[in-house]
């Protein structure tokens, strides 16, 4: 059993009804799948010191994990050791601490006087670093200062650390996440988090972050699509975004654990601090991860992660829409500027069914200082070897994921018109498209459509300028080298046409007016539902003739989330149950209504 359940009820603040739940069946399922990620942690190869300390206080394997946790430590003595290192370190700590002995606890706390933990200088790695950070000054309160890596002593490191949460957290609730909805990196913010929320003993801060862990799991679930993180990313690896079940995506696996829609159960040390918790899912979560009965649309701000150089925002804006029904989602950030550096990726239809990859989008591969500048401290002239070295995609010509000045889109529920305004001399003059290569059709039409299906979706593609294929490993890559240049997506559930002929005929009826585009710039388009949407490069986004707004996207609007930027203050709804979430100040921060 999970060795803290019995303390579970006593941590949830201010949700009196968590306990009398504790044995619905969601919470059951839930506790089974803690269950089956310890048991895979008792017989794993993987060697971390979170499976090192699963199987200490499992009690199948504890002397091999005793074991582990002294080697891990051996082997770390005289070397480099990043954020990644700390947190997994300070939380497999402090759930072992009881059963380890006296020459292991003094091994940790030789080590924080040796090593020296890389703090990183991204989102997620501080919030690494400051997991493990607080965690060992709570644990070695007594360490003086000279035998920390810090040079400071306990109780400073400590309030450094509370001073980057209460900072980070106030960010999160009022202007958004920089690094957001990264199917990678999402999960390393929840791993951390659940570390610190189990083993803080300050009874404020552990409200707090059980708060944000609710905050930031009702974020991922609507989004969520089968065990897939559907939309716009701030952040994800070319590999990854072409195979949405990729492994190393690591989103995969707590949408496992949270939602359990894979056909198989999925295994990984990163939510092991969960499993070990005594943290409960609250059936609304679960609720608005899963139900997919009627199609919505889900819109947020997010943030610009801090901008040093290049803009006249430290925060710009991000705003993200999602059309969500059973079989797909098309999800999409506005574009027109460097919204991410790197890994930004803008947006994509995600289909559920047989296919391996389970995506469709379009990418300029953009190669530039801005990307660079904007948010590297680093020179500017230097700084592109300097990522090249650390992420060799970057300056391939051909990678799917790349943020890019010269796009901009404009979605509305589920049809998307993306469009490329190239200049003369950009280093990659194209737009690439990916089509998978399991596709079940991919059929080029005289009315200028591009018809695919897949499974139970269908969807209709119109590229606005010439195009060639080209036919690589995953898939078919659709590129077009006009400098003007774009395209209109239309996608539909199969069930609700006879056949994908049906589905071809309506699409035939609605193609798009571009007669000037290469002139003006200017698309048309009106969907089979008879909405007219006008767009281009330069200028506003007109639906039925009403320049889309926005400021009324709110901080999260849909049927599920609600939410003003700044308020701190998430409404979180399914059916007739209702949870806030509140970090004004006003009151407890989690309560049901």
């Amino acid at each position: 059993m999970r060795h803290l359940m019995l303390l579970g009820c006593a941590f949830l603040i201010g949700w009196g009804a968590a306990c009398s739940k504790a044995t619905s069946p969601i919470t059951s399922a839930y506790q089974e799948r803690c269950e089956l990620i310890m048991n895979w942690a008792d017989t794993t190869s993987q060697r971390n010191f979170l499976i090192a300390a699963s199987r200490i206080v499992h009690g199948e394997n504890r002397e091999n994990g005793l074991q582990m946790f002294q080697d891990l430590l051996d082997e770390a003595a005289g070397t480099p050791l990043s954020m990644f290192h700390f947190y997994r370190l300070m939380i497999g700590y402090c759930t072992a601490e009881e059963w380890l002995p006296i020459e292991t606890r003094n091994s940790v706390r030789e080590l924080l006087g040796n090593a020296n933990f890389y703090r990183g200088d991204t989102e997620n790695h501080l919030t690494l670093y400051y997991t493990g950070l607080y965690l060992a000054a709570q644990a070695f309160a007594d360490l003086p200062a000279d035998k920390w890596f810090t040079g400071k002593s306990a109780a400073e490191n400590r309030r450094e650390a509370e001073g980057w949460f209460e900072d980070w957290l106030r960010l999160t609730t009022t202007i958004g996440q920089g690094e957001f909805d990264s199917p990678t990196y999402h999960a390393v913010f929840l791993s951390g988090l659940f570390g610190l929320y189990q083993f803080t003993e300050d009874p404020v801060l552990k409200e707090k972050i059980h708060g944000i862990l609710l905050w930031l799991i009702a974020d991922y679930g609507v989004e969520h699509l089968q065990g897939v993180y559907t939309g716009a990313h701030s952040r994800e690896y070319p590999d990854r975004l072409i195979l949405k079940r990729h492994p190393a995506s690591e989103m995969n696996y707590w949408g496992w654990l949270f939602f359990a829609q894979t056909d198989e159960p999925m295994f990984n040390s990163i939510f092991l601090p969960a499993a070990l918790s005594d943290f409960i899912l609250p059936e609304i979560l679960y609720r608005i991860g899963t139900d997919r009965e009627k199609p919505y649309v889900h819109y947020e701000t997010k943030r610009v992660r801090h901008v040093l150089r290049l803009g006249n925002e430290r925060n710009p804006r991000v705003y993200k829409t999602t059309y969500m029904c059973k079989d797909f989602a098309l999800g999409s950030m506005m574009g027109g500027a460097v919204l991410q550096p790197i890994q930004q990726h803008t947006w994509d239809v995600s289909f559920v069914g047989s296919s391996r990859y389970g995506t469709l989008f379009t990418v300029h591969p953009f190669v530039g200082q801005e990307d660079m500048g904007m948010f590297f401290p680093e020179e500017m002239k230097f700084s592109t070897d300097q990522v090249i070295n650390a992420h060799t995609y970057y300056a391939d010509e051909g990678k799917w994921a790349s943020s890019s000045p010269y796009e901009k889109t404009f979605q509305h529920r589920n049809a998307i018109i993306v469009l490329y305004e190239i200049p003369t001399g950009a280093l990659y003059p194209h737009v690439d498209g990916f089509f998978p290569r399991d596709l079940q059709a991919r059929e080029e039409d005289d009315s200028g459509w591009i018809f695919c299906r897949s499974d139970q979706t269908f969807i209709a593609f119109y590229p606005l300028q010439p195009y060639r294929w080209l036919e690589e490993e995953h898939g078919f890559r659709l590129r077009s080298d006009a400098l003007r240049n774009g395209c209109v997506v239309q996608v539909e559930q199969a069930q609700n046409f006879a056949d994908l002929n049906e589905f071809k005929a309506v699409m035939r009826r609605t193609t798009p007016v571009h007669d000037t585009f290469n002139e003006t710039g200017l698309v048309s388009y009106t969907t089979p539902a008879g909405d007219v949407m006008t767009f281009s490069f330069a200028g506003d986004r007109l639906l039925n003739g009403e320049v889309v707004d926005f400021a009324d996207y709110g901080f999260f609007h849909g049927p599920f989330l609600q939410a003003e930027l700044g308020s701190q203050k998430l409404e979180i709804r399914h059916g007739g149950e209702k949870m806030i979430l509140d970090f004004s100040g006003a009151g407890k921060i989690v309560r049901m209504d």
